[in-house]
């Protein structure tokens, strides 16, 4: 098992206060927990393996405002993080919700859990309500029992909320259309709350519960959703300028661009960022079993996964996904995912971003034999590969060699570029470049990994003797300053930049070669559709390509010497 599955998205009920179905949602959490909540376009909610969903509501001057049904909301990440800003307009201003993944400390105990921070920004005091409704978007929603005392919310004999103050005012109800007694909604809008401690019970799992908190003007609340750190003492976490800030820390340390469109740039960071956090669910979910046919292969949402971990040196994530891969392998050498489709381009990518980090000779003994059947398996079965597609499967198999020679296995990493060759030749760039970022559906973050794909292959790809340059270029970014830095490919880190002069592209590169390679032979650059009829040579150099395509002026800086000159 490799960390938890994001749950899939399916019609909403229809209960009232509540958006309805379809829309995006934002994947919440830490890197080593995973996603532990969605959060709906609406700022709601719905933690992962709960039967229940926190919305809020905010009581102002005039009337309870919520989110779900409001047209005055706006919602936002916080920087590139996968943090969210959730913004409803009441009278004088906005109150904001900002949700995040965070680890908690209750006592001596430390764990994963999701913050809300509330926050009123209007010139006028708000009451906020904080309401557990037994709603999911999978239908699967029950609450039984819920209890509030001191500055806690249980739901079912399990702590589902935790405040940073003590809770004045509660409410109870069943969350129905028009119950006998009243709803929550209807008990808020009549002012009908008491004094905790409160309790109820619905036997049909109806049950709901709101507490009602006082907000002043600029005033903050803090809220940990889920159990956290155990226990129901006082607890504390990181505020989630603090959290983006580490957010930011993990995100220069992977591959960077600057793709000449602002919006696009910080669209491809924020997918790394999502990526950090989803990788493994998302592999974990395509390993576990299914009917076929619905949607995408597990075979591709694997492969892309490990595809970009690896490429965007996101390789903390990719030993437990590699070794989990390598479990589900058979003894005919395919590798069976959930739907019945092969992952052994997969396996290659992550064992390919294992063996060629810093971690490679720790986990060799455990992944260079199923490394090796991977490729046996590409060698004799197409069909392994006619999901994913021959040129995906060419670059894992060319990608893994590196890390096999750095472990001591030439000979493995020498089958693995001979099945390459046979595999697809000299393999093109693939992919558009025109989608300006992707979406998170039900939790979902295939097409995040996508995007991720797509973007690199736009930027750099490698093939058997060397490496293409900007293999597909936007119209929109001619004329453009483009820098690429650290993206991975089976030569090395490769970093380049462009620059114009008039009708004429200057590039500028350095690859610093993969563990496992020597400096010879040196890659041959290519530039295929800025200027079909260059080619350069050297782990380094720079050239001035020509304006039509014929003519270009070509400078070589450092031959086939990789330490010679930077880059920087």
């Amino acid at each position: 098992m490799v960390g938890r599955s994001l749950p899939v998205v399916r019609p909403r009920c229809s209960e009232p206060f509540l958006r309805a179905p379809g829309g995006v949602t934002t994947p919440v959490g830490t890197i080593d927990a995973g996603v532990l909540a969605l959060v709906d376009a609406a700022g709601a909610v719905e933690p992962v393996g709960t039967t229940w969903t926190l919305d809020w509501w905010i009581g102002a001057e005039d009337r309870w405002h919520h989110p779900s049904v409001e047209a005055a909301v706006r919602q936002r990440s916080l920087g590139d993080a996968p943090l969210v800003h959730t913004a409803v307009r009441v009278p004088g201003g906005d109150v904001v919700a900002r949700t995040g993944g965070v680890v908690a400390t209750s006592g001596t105990e430390v764990g994963p859990g999701v913050l809300v921070e509330f926050e009123n920004l209007s010139a006028v005091p708000v009451a906020l309500a904080l309401v557990l409704r037994p709603v999911r978007s999978d239908g699967g929603g029950r609450v039984v029992a819920a209890r509030v005392h001191g500055s806690t919310v249980e739901i079912d004999g399990a702590v589902a909320l935790r405040v940073d103050r003590p809770i004045a005012r509660a409410v109870v109800g069943r969350c129905v259309a028009d119950p006998p007694g009243g709803s929550v909604a209807t008990r808020l809008a009549e002012a009908d709350d008491r004094t905790p401690p409160l309790a109820t019970e619905d036997r049909d799992g109806r049950a709901e519960v709101a507490v009602v908190v006082p907000l002043a003007h600029a005033a903050t609340v803090r809220v940990l959703v889920g159990a956290g750190p155990g226990g129901e003492g006082p607890w504390s976490s990181p505020s989630l300028d603090d959290v983006t800030a580490g957010w930011d820390t993990h995100l220069d340390r992977l591959a960077s661009l600057d793709l000449g469109d602002p919006a696009r740039t910080s669209a491809f960071r924020a997918a790394c960022a999502t990526l950090l956090l989803c990788a493994q669910d998302v592999v974990a979910d395509t390993l576990r079993r299914r009917r076929r046919g619905d949607g995408t292969s597990d075979s591709v949402r694997a492969a892309l996964v490990c595809e970009a971990a690896a490429r965007t040196g996101a390789v903390d994530l990719l030993p437990p996904v590699a070794r989990a891969l390598a479990l589900a392998q058979r003894l005919g050498g395919a590798c069976r995912l959930g739907d019945g489709t092969d992952g052994s381009v997969a396996l290659l990518w992550a064992v390919a971003g294992v063996l060629g980090g810093p971690t490679a000779h720790q986990h060799a003994d455990e992944l260079v034999a199923p490394a090796a059947v991977a490729i046996r398996r590409l060698a004799r079965r197409p069909s392994a590969v006619a999901e994913v597609g021959a040129a995906a499967a060419a670059a894992a198999l060319r990608a893994v060699a590196p890390g096999l020679v750095t472990v001591g296995q030439p000979e493995v990493a020498a089958d693995a570029v001979t099945v390459a060759g046979t595999v697809a030749g000299t393999v093109a760039g693939t992919g558009s470049t025109s989608r300006s970022g992707p979406q998170v559906l039900g939790g979902d973050a295939t097409p995040v990994a996508e995007f991720v794909v797509e973007v690199l292959r736009s930027t750099v790809v490698d093939s058997a003797d060397g490496l293409s340059v900007l293999p597909v270029v936007p119209e929109s970014t001619r004329g453009l300053p483009l820098d690429v830095r650290d993206v991975r490919s089976a030569w090395g880190l490769v970093s380049w930049s462009l620059r114009w002069h008039g009708e004429r592209p200057a590039l500028l590169w350095e690859v610093e070669p993969a563990p496992g390679l020597g400096v010879e032979p040196a890659p041959t650059l290519r530039a295929p559709v800025l200027d079909p009829d260059w080619t350069g040579t050297g782990w380094s150099g720079e050239a001035l390509l020509g304006a039509t395509g014929t003519g270009p002026v070509v400078r070589s800086t450092a031959g086939d010497d990789p330490s010679a000159g930077s880059f920087s």
